[in-house]
C-alpha cells in the first residue's frame, strides 16, 4: 500500500479511533465494533515463522566506541526499566524489533554519513505465529492492510502519543496468544520488519559486525502555497 491507495474510509475509522484513545479512553476503546473487527481481521493474518529464520538488529555506535563493534549483550532488547514508548510497545515493555535482511536493520537506526552501525544476528527458537500485515503470507482486508501501513509510517519524534493506537492493537494480538508482528519498512524499499513480543523466541547467531555507513540519500518535493 502507498499513500496514494489509501482507503479513506479505513484512514478515517482509524484517525477516530486514535483520536479517542489520545484524549479520551486510553486503554479500553469506545468504539468496540471497530476494534473488535480489526482485531479478528488481523489475527485472520497469522502465519507460522519457520524455527531458525534469521533476523538482524543494529544499533549505532556510540561516539567513544568508533568502528568497535558493540557487544552482543547490548544488542538485544532493552530491560524493561530502560524501554521507552516505541512503534509498537507501551513504555516499560520491552520489544524485540528486528528485520529480515541486514540492510532494512541499518536503515531502519536512521543512521548519517559516517556513522558506525553495529549488526547482530538472532534466529528463531522455535516456529512462531506471527500476524503478517504485508500481504507476503496472506491477504490482509483493507483494515487489517491500512493498519499494517499505518505502523511502518513514521511519525513526529517529538509526538509521544503518536503510537497509541498500533500499541493498543499490539497488546490485544500478544493477548490473543500471537508472538509478534510483520509490516513493512517506510525506510528502505521493500524490507520487511518484525517485531516480536519478547525476546526469549531468539538466540544469538553469530559475532555482532560494524559496518561504516558511507553515504545516505534522500528524496524531496516542492509543495505548493495553497492560495
Amino acid at each position: 500500500m502507498t499513500e496514494d491507495s489509501i482507503d479513506l474510509d479505513e484512514a478515517l475509522a482509524w484517525d477516530e479511533f486514535e483520536r479517542v484513545l489520545r484524549g479520551e479512553n486510553r486503554h479500553a476503546p469506545l468504539d468496540r465494533e471497530y476494534f473488535r473487527t480489526l482485531i479478528t481481521e488481523c489475527l485472520a493474518c497469522t502465519y507460522e515463522l519457520a524455527s531458525g529464520t534469521r533476523l538482524f538488529r543494529a544499533r549505532i555506535n556510540p561516539p567513544a566506541r568508533g568502528g568497535e563493534p558493540l557487544a552482543l549483550a547490548e544488542m538485544g532488547a532493552p530491560p524493561a526499566t530502560s524501554a521507552t514508548s516505541q512503534r509498537l510497545n507501551p513504555e516499560g515493555i520491552p520489544y524485540f524489533y528486528a528485520a529480515l535482511d541486514e540492510k532494512t536493520a541499518i536503515a531502519e537506526v536512521r543512521p548519517w554519513t559516517g556513522a558506525w552501525v553495529t549488526v547482530a544476528q538472532f534466529k528463531t527458537r522455535y516456529s512462531l505465529p506471527i500476524v503478517d500485515l504485508t500481504a507476503q503470507h496472506s491477504t490482509p482486508s483493507p483494515r487489517a492492510q491500512f493498519v499494517g501501513f499505518i505502523i511502518g509510517y513514521p511519525v513526529h519524534r517529538d509526538d509521544r502519543l503518536a503510537y497509541v493506537g498500533s500499541q493498543s492493537l499490539a497488546e490485544h494480538l500478544k493477548a490473543a496468544g500471537r508472538a509478534g508482528i510483520q509490516y513493512r519498512s517506510s525506510l528502505r524499499g521493500n524490507g520487511t520488519n518484525i517485531a516480536l513480543f519478547s525476546q526469549d523466541h531468539v538466540l544469538a547467531a553469530g559475532t555482532p559486525v560494524p559496518h561504516k555507513v558511507l553515504s545516505v540519500s534522500y528524496e524531496t518535493i516542492d509543495v505548493p502555497e495553497e492560495d
